[in-house]
């Protein structure tokens, strides 16, 4: 696999950091200043643990493009299942709750510079067409509607629906065209999908995908709720 420039792996650094710091700050305002403290170093514990724990098979070649089947299928599923068990658990839900709700949707705006990131690494080689906005993934529009529709959403719940359900709809597009693009018995792509087999690319799935995957199940959990004011 080709190598991405510099610049574009240092942006897609930079928006993995930030995904993976959101629920820490959100998690350190949503408890009581007094127990700020210790929130912060947990939080930023539990994610050190998250990056290490979901590195660890891609770099030490446990997981790789040539037993993608079932290793990665197996490994997605996993993140998946811990990260539904954070998004419904009582920290997930404090979270929910204690957010508002212009930060919950503005969130998701970080899958605008993660598409043109993509896009900028097909040029390069390293991303297949269909993952980007010139092919099958228009996961583009889910930071638009992002950026566009939080500013409402602290005051209209249904700019926060609109905005969650655009933006879970073409997840769940973006993990239907992701699976079906890896070298596995699902691949109906020409170009096979091979970056998530690498080093720190591995962790559009992992943080990426997971991160945007909670932030919504926050989001409706808090959209659920019965209105405060």
């Amino acid at each position: 696999m080709p190598t991405p420039s510099p610049a574009t792996l240092a942006v897609f650094l930079v928006i993995v950091a930030f995904v993976v710091l959101a629920p820490v700050i959100a998690g350190v305002h949503a408890v009581p200043p007094e127990r700020r403290g210790k929130t912060m170093r947990i939080g930023l514990t539990a994610a050190t643990a998250w990056l290490v724990l979901t590195g660890l098979p891609i770099g030490l070649g446990l997981i790789t493009a040539q037993n993608a089947f079932p290793a990665m299928p197996i490994f997605l599923l996993a993140c998946f299942a811990i990260a539904l068990i954070f998004a419904f658990s009582r920290a997930g839900g404090a979270i929910a709750q204690h957010t508002p709700l212009w930060a919950l949707v503005g969130f998701q705006a970080f899958r605008l510079p993660l598409e043109i990131v993509l896009h900028l690494w097909h040029g390069e080689g390293v991303m297949p067409v269909q993952m980007t906005w010139s092919g099958a993934n228009i996961d583009v529009i889910s930071g638009i509607v992002a950026l566009l529709l939080a500013p409402a959403a602290q005051r209209s719940r249904v700019a926060a629906w609109v905005a969650g359900c655009v933006g879970f709809g073409l997840l769940l597009n973006v993990i239907r065209v992701a699976i079906t693009s890896m070298p596995t018995p699902l691949q109906s792509f020409p170009e096979p999908l091979v970056a998530p087999f690498y080093m720190p690319i591995n962790y559009i799935a992992s943080v990426c995908v997971v991160g945007a995957l909670v932030g919504h199940m926050l989001l409706f959990r808090r959209l659920l709720q019965r209105p405060q004011d």
